[in-house]
């Protein structure tokens, strides 16, 4: 059993230390995961993944709190506003595909929540220009704005820019998408604007190479251990070689002197074919 397990060792230390064997591997791997990218791909690109991000943008006070009384004051419509602020915020479909009415799950509305109340809505800025924004309201009880089943065409971006009156507690701020096959991100404000994005294609292919390369340089580090252990053995070998032949030099000088031959030197004889 011994014998066996050792035999398979040696087998199996043989076959990595192949040159053969890791050129084949390597092919393998290459092709099976060329293979698997190339059937991956078409169907990403055919199927792409909906994404919606928004993002709280900015706030800004109309009345300096920490001035203490003001002659300042700000109405609306004839009511006095007690914490007015405008607050911006914005929302990007980040994919190539079209979000559509349809995937608003049942027809419900996106509702958004700014932890004020919400008196007007200033402006809408949409790009690109070439696409339509989406129809809004304002919720029944004032604290929340609807934005309704509407076409958002692929990259489109849509920033509010909405009059409130209250604390606007971003920690508070709340995007609630009943989309149907649409994943909403949160973006921190910390990064207000979009990030670069490498293409999941590319990071895969990237990622193959480096499989690749790693296999490669696992092959390269194999085979120069194999050659050290080579020159190592001839080495230790040459040096027996060595030690042999001064052994054998000594035997010869004691042949001058003795009639009996030492034993050591009997077998020096015998592995050179002297005698």
């Amino acid at each position: 059993m011994i014998k066996s397990d050792a035999k398979a060792t040696f087998m199996a230390a043989s076959l990595l230390e192949s040159a053969t064997f890791w050129t084949i591997f390597v092919g393998a791997a290459t092709t099976l995961l060329g293979a698997i990218l190339g059937a991956w791909l078409p169907h990403r690109y055919a199927n792409p993944k909906q994404q919606l991000e928004f993002q709280w943008r900015k706030n800004t006070a109309l009345l300096d709190a920490a001035s203490g009384a003001s002659a300042l004051a700000v109405s609306h419509s004839g009511s006095a506003l007690t914490e007015p602020r405008i607050i911006d915020f914005l929302i990007r479909n980040v994919g190539k595909k079209d979000i559509t009415a349809d995937s608003f799950h049942g027809g419900a509305s996106i509702e958004v929540e700014l932890d004020s109340r919400i008196i007007e809505v200033k402006g809408v800025d949409n790009a690109p220009t070439t696409s339509a924004p989406p129809t809004w309201a304002i919720s029944p009880s004032g604290d929340r704005l609807l934005i309704a089943p509407s076409l958002l065409l692929g990259r489109q971006e849509v920033s509010f820019s909405i009059i409130v009156d209250g604390p606007g507690d971003e920690s508070k701020f709340r995007f609630i998408a009943p989309l149907t096959g649409v994943s909403p991100r949160n973006v921190p404000t910390a990064n207000p604007t979009k990030g670069v994005r490498v293409p999941q294609a590319l990071m895969i292919t990237m990622g193959v190479m480096l499989f690749a390369l790693i296999i490669g340089e696992g092959k390269t580090m194999n085979d120069n251990t194999s050659l050290r252990e080579q020159v190592d053995n001839l080495t230790s070998t040459l040096q027996s070689q060595q030690d042999s032949a001064q052994k054998l030099a000594a035997c010869f000088g004691e042949q001058k002197n003795a009639q009996k031959l030492d034993p050591d030197c009997a077998a020096v004889e015998e592995k050179f074919g002297v005698g």
